[in-house]
């Protein structure tokens, strides 16, 4: 049977649970893009909250992101921070913890444990149900994006010293009736790069995503 990281690995590195670059602003934090062209000016600071994972445990975080304004224009431009997911109110790398539990349960859809218990009370069932929904168009990219990110880590060494069984979807994934198995495969194939890789490179998943997300900035994670 191949390696598959254990909940006390994952929780051992998950990290500070935010990909992006900010700035303290009191107990807030603040996020600014590159500015977006020739005669934009900073306006203002848009407020959003986010569900971080520190390793205290999850807490809500105010993350405020620069606005800017053209010049002579009515037009503005929001800057959208690394972690945010879409629509959703939870950070990246929530995201990946919550979804990677529901995927890599053996006792069924209904009946998972979570990886870092804390998240329990934070996304139900059908929330996460649509959370991969939401995902699914963008398994591909996104196993693409994490094995590329592994693979530049782990130089010189090939990375199959890493995985040397491989990391094949479990049985308890394949025999599930998913309306799109192919990309729910690939996406837990995805989640166990990013988890795992980051337990044998020695580093955290927050490190490790945040890399998957310098190097794809496209990626959006969510449609």
């Amino acid at each position: 049977m191949p390696w598959l990281p254990s909940p006390t690995e994952i929780r051992a590195t998950v990290g500070g649970g935010l990909i992006g670059t900010y700035s303290l602003s009191g107990e807030a934090v603040r996020f600014e893009g590159p500015r977006p062209g020739p005669g934009w000016h900073r306006n203002d600071w848009r407020p959003r909250k986010l569900l971080v994972l520190r390793p205290t445990g999850p807490e809500r975080l105010l993350v405020y992101r620069r606005r800017w304004r053209l010049a002579g224009t009515t037009r503005t431009h929001q800057d959208r921070c690394p972690d945010e997911v879409g629509a959703l109110h939870v950070v990246a790398v929530v995201l990946c913890l919550k979804l990677w539990s529901w995927l890599s349960g053996t006792r069924g859809l209904h009946h998972y444990d979570e990886v870092v218990p804390a998240l329990r009370k934070y996304g139900c069932e059908r929330t996460v149900q649509r959370w991969l929904a939401r995902m699914l168009p963008h398994a591909l990219a996104f196993e693409h994006a994490v094995i590329e990110a592994v693979i530049e880590r782990s130089e010189p060494r090939p990375v199959e010293q890493l995985f040397p069984g491989g990391l094949s979807p479990p049985d308890t994934l394949l025999r599930r009736q998913w309306l799109d198995p192919a990309r729910t495969s690939t996406l837990w194939q995805g989640l166990a790069w990013l988890l795992g890789g980051a337990i044998k490179l020695g580093m955290s998943t927050t490190a490790l995503l945040a890399e998957v997300r310098r190097r794809t900035p496209h990626l959006t994670f969510t449609s």
